[in-house]
């Protein structure tokens, strides 16, 4: 048993999800109910146009509307949400796994209910709107797992509310909609034979599936297991990519290198570099780099030939009053600090001839 959002006869969103005991339900939690659409446009449409009402009955149903709240589509998840969290508390449910996976078809149930008030409110009949399809499969492409639910559910409600409820018309365009982010996922990274090899039981299923709420939450959970793929392609790539960008520093440190330059090597934008950098290495792209120069430079410090300029060069600092404050931010104490603890003698620079 879980939370579900239903219409009453009179087109109302209610929520209602059960309070289990040991062995059945022992009371039910109900939230509603609430209007999805301003007061003068469900007057309009559902109570004047789809109900019929005039006269005196339509004069009693607008005096009860007045203590119905409106909410604005966009809360109506949020609203499923806190219902949940509530009665979670309450049933103190031990199997979070299954209640989560519940909350999640509710939640793609809500955000498709809410869009199709904004579908079935609308003056004029919208034709397919390809502009979200594109940017459905940019989001798949870019593993943005937020919007391409978002997204979806969307196309969903207008695929559903075109259909007429022809389940073979919703079948055939989710296949179709399917196929697409299915080789989307595989232009982003993900694996081409095991993403093909599963398409076969998954198209199987889409012909199984008997009502459109199923075919819903299973094309969210498909193409939130098709992102998984692609995380975990790239993961494996960006891996690979800062495993050889931190060989070259430990290489080349004593050069001149920039984010700009290590982001060309690695065929991507400094932006897009420097956040990969970091979730792979703990640390920003200019911290690791001071960090492996001051290093060899404390290898150097041991050498009491050479003087503080010197080694600040020697490990690819300009000058040498940047090297100090690196490397005291970094150790704590500064460079001739450091040579005096490890028993070196300072090396004073020799004078100017006259």
């Amino acid at each position: 048993m879980h939370e579900a959002s239903y219409f009453c006869p009179m087109g109302l969103v209610c929520f209602v999800s059960p309070i289990l005991g040991e062995r059945s339900i022992e009371a039910r939690l109900t939230v509603g109910p609430l209007l999805l659409v301003e007061q003068q446009d469900y007057i309009t449409c559902d109570l004047e146009g789809q109900n019929g009402l005039t006269g005196p009955a339509l004069e009693h149903a607008v005096g009860v509307l007045q203590n119905i709240p409106y909410v604005a589509a966009d809360k109506v998840s949020q609203m499923s949400t806190l219902l949940f969290m509530a009665v979670n508390f309450i049933n103190h449910v031990s199997d979070a796994n299954r209640m989560l996976e519940t909350q999640g078809a509710d939640a793609v149930q809500g955000q498709i209910t809410a869009y199709l008030q904004q579908l079935k409110h609308d003056s004029t009949a919208a034709p397919y709107p390809f502009e979200k399809e594109r940017a459905l499969l940019h989001c798949v492409r870019q593993a943005n797992r937020e919007d391409t639910n978002r997204l979806l559910n969307e196309l969903l409600s207008h695929i559903l509310f075109s259909s007429a409820g022809d389940l073979s018309y919703i079948k055939a365009r989710i296949y179709e909609l399917f196929t697409q982010i299915t080789r989307t996922a595989i232009e982003a990274g993900a694996d081409p034979d095991q993403t093909l090899q599963s398409n076969s039981s998954y198209f199987l299923k889409i012909s199984q599936i008997s009502d459109f709420n199923s075919l819903c939450h299973w094309m969210v959970r498909v193409t939130n297991t098709l992102i998984d793929h692609i995380f975990q392609a790239t993961s494996a790539q960006h891996a690979s990519t800062i495993h050889q960008s931190v060989h070259y520093i430990n290489a080349h440190y004593n050069e001149k290198i920039t984010l700009e330059a290590m982001a060309r090597r690695a065929y991507l934008s400094p932006s897009y570099f420097s956040r990969i950098f970091k979730e792979e290495t703990g640390e920003p792209f200019s911290n690791f780099l001071n960090r492996v120069r001051i290093e060899r430079s404390k290898e150097l410090l041991r050498h009491k030939n050479l003087r503080l300029i010197d080694i600040a060069q020697l490990v690819g600092f300009a000058d040498q009053s940047y090297y100090s404050k690196v490397f005291k931010r970094i150790e704590g104490i500064s460079p001739l600090q450091y040579r005096l603890s490890e028993g070196a003698p300072i090396v004073h620079p020799e004078p100017s001839s006259p």
